[in-house]
């Protein structure tokens, strides 16, 4: 058998999803031919489907050094970067792929996908709006879109995009959670909470629906309710922050101090630098008239955030804490700003 002979076999068996077949057909070209560029794209390709992501960046890279006007290997690539995080070089990927081919929604998603990462809200609105500009009937670019929409404080846009990409497709669970919290954002709380209950009995695993559906609760002061669902979240997503400092909130609310500083310091140490474990924790110290921890916390807040403005006050409270004349004027500019109360 020949070597192209090989890889179309092997590609008839990746799109019959035999994929072990098909990786083996592709390193056996790769043996013979390492610089095939279809083979090492599609072998890493392959690798992406079975989980491994970091093999498949190295494999689809090489075909990109080798091919760096292919948009359909730039855009692939910009998939595994984004699967791995690496959000700055799958920008600069997804980027030259949607310059190549600027018909190609998945390189537009790509790139708002990255700049979401990078928290570049306003450019991947942009990005994503091209991407559903092309396919107007995929929910995950709307999905997304929607995603770009709520960091910008759009939430009534948000809500249309989320609404259609539920719409569109009833079994993506994140689209109609996500239109929970944006309905959630502007008030209405009935739908909100109807949309989590529609999910939670669709998929009772979707950890999300219950962190939202805390929420909804949370706002009409149904306590209770609200642990629950808080606690049922933390039972799926046991390394969930938002859970932690959400639970606690509640327990703060009705006096149960030992419980929240419990909760906030579990969720301490599952990630020591989070801003907003820190600030509740150093919060709940001040609160409890413990001057030490409450400096310490309050101090690693102001550390990881300095615009953290309730961080900043609450640790200007302390005693025995000297703010510089730089730090109080950049306190004064944030107490103008916002109701620190």
């Amino acid at each position: 058998m020949t070597v192209q002979e090989d890889l179309q076999k092997a590609v008839a068996c990746h799109q019959s999803s035999q994929l072990q077949d098909a990786l083996g057909l592709y390193n056996k070209v790769l043996a013979v031919l390492p610089e095939n560029t279809d083979a090492l794209h599609l072998a890493g390709l392959v690798h992406h489907q079975l989980g491994d992501n970091d093999q498949a960046v190295d494999l689809i890279g090489k075909a990109v050094a080798l091919r760096s006007d292919s948009a359909l290997y730039l855009t692939n690539y910009a998939v595994v970067l984004n699967m791995l995080a690496n959000y700055v070089a799958a920008e600069t990927a997804s980027e030259k792929a949607s310059a190549s081919d600027a018909g190609t929604g998945m390189a537009w998603h790509c790139l708002g996908i990255a700049q979401l990462g990078l928290r570049k809200f306003a450019a991947a609105q942009k990005a994503l709006t091209q991407a559903v500009a092309i396919d107007q009937e995929n929910s995950e670019y709307l999905n997304n879109l929607g995603t770009a929409c709520r960091n910008l404080n759009r939430n009534d846009q948000a809500v249309e995009h989320f609404r259609k990409a539920a719409s569109l497709d009833t079994s993506y669970p994140n689209a109609r959670s996500n239109l929970a919290e944006a309905l959630l954002s502007i008030g209405d709380m009935a739908e909100a909470a109807a949309v989590c209950q529609d999910v939670i009995q669709q998929f009772p695993d979707h950890a999300t629906s219950y962190l939202t559906l805390g929420r909804v609760l949370l706002n009409r002061s149904e306590h209770s309710q609200a642990i629950a669902n808080f606690e049922r979240y933390l039972e799926l997503r046991p390394e969930g922050i938002n859970g932690y400092t959400a639970l606690a909130g509640v327990q703060n609310i009705l006096g149960d101090f030992t419980g929240a500083l419990a909760t906030l310091e579990k969720a301490a140490a599952i990630n020591p630098a989070s801003g907003d474990v820190r600030q509740m924790l150093g919060s709940l110290h001040l609160q409890l008239g413990d001057a030490d921890k409450a400096r310490e916390n309050l101090t690693e807040t102001v550390r990881l955030n300095p615009d953290n403005s309730k961080a900043f006050y609450e640790m200007s409270q302390l005693p025995g804490v000297d703010l510089t004349s730089q730090q109080l004027e950049h306190l004064r500019e944030m107490v103008s700003r916002e109701d620190l109360s």
